[in-house]
């Protein structure tokens, strides 16, 4: 161990206020996991509950002698490079070590300051309501928006796709979700869509049996696994891996690659059905989900967010994606229900926990998917995200929708005059309604 090393550990060491923190009361009521944090721990926060903690422990000198002489036999250790990279489940580690020899500080996100968590901030994308499935009512039909406003979703679907091969990260994709743990089956899904967008009239053959394959061996490596609790990342990346390959099959133009589509339809609705059942399930339970599952490592507020609006954006890309292909083919389509969905401008590309919750005190557009046609007269385009305008798209048509956008473009110029400023939806606009 380097000089520089140890003294910092011993600095560590020195700084520890000799207090050991137990789970607070509730969590170990209910035997949940408790994250320790001060005011209120995650799962406290996310359940609106009181959060206390029981009376802590002085740590005895001759505890922090052990400490102290472990640096010597401990494996040299980069502090400088490798501690922000430690996943530990601190839970775990405190049942099987000897709590009177070793004591185990709880995790802190060294970028999140506990002042930005407060008891009294309740995470508001897991609230219990925001898990009802939308549909629309008697007397509200869906409006005919016409099979160009159809082909446009589709291509704005395939571009989503197409960005996530290029910029590994999509309005469905977030970049934070595979970071820690891409499960196998997300991992292949990458590989051949890339070879897909890559593929040469000499190589498309293989790549289209490729394609086919996969999505068949995905299918089957669950079919035979009989009924196993999957985590809930993995139970998303399955579903984002038989869109990605339906996504090819039904609009690449190929007569078998189609007719396998149209049979793995049931599959993939199944799977988006349980993975919102386990999603409703665990949230309302207070349980946050986690980037890994080797040892599953409870997430920041932003983190969680990334997890769980991926989840609700892909069910609902799924749901809607399912009933415009079955409209194109058929004529029309029943409603494929609604759900509540983050649509705010700038959420989605935060790039921390501060930027994240900075954007997220202003306008979240957090609301029912089915509501999307309220922002016509009433919101700025640029209030809107990407995944929120293809999602008006589809409701509206491309026509109203490009009468909005206009509008709004149209308002913005003349409050900007001078300025020289161009909006990204001025671009949006421009690539979907010419």
């Amino acid at each position: 161990m380097t000089t520089r090393t140890q003294a910092r550990a011993c600095l560590h060491v020195q700084n520890m206020e000799r207090v050991y923190r137990r789970a607070c009361k509730a969590c170990t009521a209910t035997k949940r996991r408790c994250t320790k944090e001060i005011p209120s721990c995650l799962r406290c926060t996310t359940k609106g509950l009181s959060c206390s903690y029981p009376a802590t422990r002085q740590i005895e000198s001759s505890s922090l002698e052990t400490i102290t002489g472990l640096q010597e036999t401990i494996a040299p250790l980069d502090v400088d490079q490798d501690y922000l990279f430690l996943d530990v489940d601190f839970n775990s580690v405190e049942s099987i070590l000897p709590t009177s020899d070793l004591y185990i500080m709880p995790f802190e996100d060294p970028y999140v300051s506990n002042e930005l968590t407060p008891a009294s901030d309740k995470l508001w994308f897991v609230t219990n309501d925001s898990w009802h499935i939308g549909h629309l009512g008697p007397g509200h039909g869906l409006e005919y928006i016409g099979e160009e406003s159809l082909e446009v979703y589709v291509a704005t679907v395939q571009g989503w796709f197409r960005q996530w091969t290029t910029d590994n990260t999509c309005p469905l994709i977030h970049r934070q979700l595979y970071q820690k743990h891409m499960p196998r089956c997300i991992q292949d899904a990458f590989t051949a869509l890339n070879s897909y967008l890559n593929k040469t009239p000499a190589t498309q053959k293989v790549v289209l049996q490729i394609i086919e394959d996969r999505a068949r061996d995905l299918i089957y490596s669950y079919a035979t696994q009989g009924p196993v609790v999957l985590p809930l990342l993995e139970h998303l990346a399955r579903v984002q891996a038989l869109l990605t390959y339906k996504l090819i099959c039904l609009f690449d133009g190929d007569i078998r690659l189609r007719a396998r589509a149209e049979a793995h339809e049931l599959t993939l609705t199944s799977w988006d059905s349980l993975l919102w059942q386990r999603t409703t399930e665990e949230m309302t339970a207070g349980n946050l989900p986690s980037l890994s599952p080797y040892p599953p490592v409870p997430l920041t507020p932003w983190k969680a967010w990334c997890v769980v609006e991926s989840i609700r954006r892909t069910c609902l890309t799924v749901r809607i994606l399912q009933s415009v292909y079955a409209t194109m083919r058929d004529g029309a389509a029943a409603c494929p229900g609604g759900v509540v969905c983050t649509f705010g401008a700038g959420l989605w590309e935060a790039g921390n926990e501060r930027e994240w919750r900075q954007r997220a005190n202003g306008k979240r557009m957090f609301m029912q998917s089915l509501s999307v046609r309220e922002w016509l007269g009433n919101e700025d385009p640029g209030s809107v995200d990407e995944f929120g305008h293809a999602v008006l798209l589809v409701t509206c048509g491309l026509e109203r929708k490009g009468n909005w956008t206009d509008n709004g473009s149209a308002s913005r110029r003349i409050r900007e005059a001078g300025a020289g400023h161009r909006s990204p939806t001025d671009e949006f606009s421009r690539r979907y309604t010419t």
